[in-house]
């Protein structure tokens, strides 16, 4: 088994192993895989390397895989990257109706907010607080214009319909107010403000009831890496968390470093968090467990880079992770987590970087996706270039 510089040198990588864990996306490996194999062949016209993405192949019940090489200056780099599947637990989560969305909404937003929790989430990242925010006041807003709706249904037709008597014009008003909920009810599917409040429900379900068939999912994860023929012999195993995926991979890394038979791929472990929300499962009152997976992930030091975007609203943008975690900052020798803007603005020309922008759900994924001008940070060269994450932990973007 390699350890870091036997037979790779310190700055390159040979063999790598990589495990994402997508966000709260009910779209599974038949979307990320395309969209790995695209973005790669792109990013390649932009860098002038070449690689080539494999087909995508089942590696067990929860986990689909597909082999890249990567042709460079530096030479040849043979990745394995798995997708660590979750997605079916988001499905079962979306298949709710709206009205029972709304109403688990209404009930965390109660829960969070008089724990004190949506405070220190706003002194964490305003931003993005204003994100978890967004579906509550499109609601408060669809309510405001429905009662204004109805009231002014009710005064018109009692000036111009007196005959309708009160009970007539109070069920057309009332139906009238009806009729704008549902629309904007609709509208916010529409806008995916349902898909956010459905992932806030869930975070907040995770984190206050440590839900033991989540759980036991995180484990299985770490299950599976631990007995991957392929991690005995890479130079570097690297786990991903995107969006919502970063509270995935923290407990996951952290049931891994658990297990008695992962001592030997500590030294290759690394994490690198993209477009995180990590403090908002801090954040929740109840959750300890999820708290104690950070520090025990701290505690590893397991080398940890974060990229996030100020032009993302789905991501605490630049906040330190730890935030809300209760490490102790004065027993962390050297900064625990490698905090780094994604710069998504040098990665496009103005015009299409505003456009981008445009589109919060556009521009969340820009973390996984191709660029259109040569980066310091891209995607591709990290998980399946030469150089190691400390590499890139070191560059300033």
């Amino acid at each position: 088994m390699n350890q870091p510089g036997s037979s790779a040198s310190p700055c390159t990588i040979r063999k790598r192993q990589v495990y994402y864990v997508h966000g709260f996306d009910g779209r599974g490996p038949r979307f990320y895989h395309p969209l790995y194999r695209d973005g790669a062949a792109a990013q390649d016209a932009i860098n002038g390397t070449s690689s080539w993405v494999g087909e995508m192949e089942a590696t067990g019940d929860l986990a689909a895989s597909w082999n890249v090489k990567a042709q460079s200056a530096d030479g040849e780099v043979m990745t394995r990257y798995t997708f660590l599947r979750w997605e079916d637990m988001v499905k079962a989560h979306w298949l709710v109706s709206r009205f029972t969305t709304v109403r688990q909404t209404m009930q965390f937003y109660a829960a969070y907010i008089r724990s004190g929790a949506m405070g220190s989430l706003w002194n964490c990242s305003k931003r993005y607080t204003g994100s978890v925010l967004s579906p509550l006041v499109f609601g408060a807003l669809a309510l405001l214009l429905s009662i204004v709706l109805a009231t002014s249904v009710a005064l018109v037709l009692g000036y111009l319909a007196p005959a309708w008597g009160n009970a007539g014009k109070w069920v057309a008003s009332g139906l009238s107010g009806w009729l704008l909920l549902w629309g904007a009810l609709l509208w916010s599917d529409k806008l995916r403000l349902l898909w956010l409040a459905r992932a806030w429900v869930f975070v907040h379900n995770w984190g206050n009831r440590n839900n033991p068939a989540i759980e036991s999912r995180w484990k299985k994860f770490a299950l599976h890496i631990a007995g991957d023929a392929g991690v005995e012999d890479a130079d570097e195993i690297l786990l991903i968390g995107h969006s919502a995926g970063s509270w995935v991979v923290i407990s996951v890394l952290a049931e891994l470093l658990a297990l008695p038979q992962s001592k030997a791929l500590w030294p290759r472990l690394r994490l690198m968090t993209l477009g995180q929300v990590v403090p908002m499962m801090s954040f929740c009152t109840g959750a300890h467990q999820f708290r104690e997976q950070v520090n025990q992930v701290v505690a590893s030091s397991v080398p940890w880079l974060d990229f996030t975007a100020p032009s993302d609203p789905l991501c605490t943008a630049l906040a330190n992770p730890l935030d809300g975690s209760g490490v102790p900052k004065a027993a962390v020798s050297k900064p625990a987590v490698v905090v780094r803007s994604a710069r998504f603005d040098k990665m496009f020309d103005v015009g299409t970087f505003k456009r981008l922008a445009a589109d919060p759900f556009r521009i969340h994924f820009q973390y996984l996706m191709a660029t259109d001008l040569r980066v310091t940070n891209d995607y591709f060269s990290i998980t399946a270039g030469p150089r190691p994450l400390s590499h890139w932990m070191e560059v300033q973007t």
